[in-house]
């Protein structure tokens, strides 16, 4: 799962959503009420807080056009 790292990073980056963590909390949510096996998309929602992380904490974004 961790070579996908990179990419989801670079999505999220140029997705140029307004409040990722709200959404995160959201899948968060959504999955912890519908527990039934969602073993990978856990691991996926992980690789998506990551890179909020890193992006906030790494990167100097500009405004895109």
């Amino acid at each position: 799962m961790d070579d996908v790292l990179p990419l989801t990073i670079y999505c999220v980056a140029v997705a140029q959503i307004e409040k990722p963590a709200s959404e995160l909390n959201i899948m968060e949510d959504y999955l912890s009420i519908y527990d039934r096996g969602f073993e990978f998309e856990k691991k996926l929602l992980t690789n998506f807080d990551v890179s909020i992380k890193y992006i906030n904490n790494e990167w100097e974004l500009e405004k895109m056009p």
